[in-house]
């Protein structure tokens, strides 16, 4: 793949990203993903083979970068890593900061 390509690829990954953890996998369309990404529908399919690959790919991201975040917490133990985890996803932060919502409830 060339830079320019994987560029573009993370531009498209970003833009459903923020989408995803705003509204949830289902309502936004690939124009609306592609608009946010800064391009033109044409291009979609020479990065992603459908909508649902693109959400998957896009959540997966999330999931990853939640992890990283979390990962000084992990270090702890049962109860109070529970209560740390509950926390942060209850937080208020977390409900209302757009790129650190979590998915799942917005579907």
């Amino acid at each position: 793949m060339t830079e320019r390509k994987h560029e573009t690829r993370k531009r498209i990954l970003a833009a459903a990203g923020r989408v995803l953890a705003e509204r949830g996998p289902g309502d936004p369309a690939v124009a609306e993903v592609m608009a946010a990404a800064g391009l033109t529908v044409g291009g979609f399919y020479a990065h992603f083979s459908s909508k649902d690959a693109l959400m998957l790919e896009a959540f997966r991201q999330l999931l990853g970068v939640r992890r990283e975040r979390l990962a000084g917490v992990d270090q702890r133990l049962g109860r109070e890593r529970r209560a740390l985890l509950a926390a942060f996803y209850l937080s208020r932060r977390h409900r209302d900061e757009p790129g650190d919502r979590c998915p799942l409830p917005s579907t």
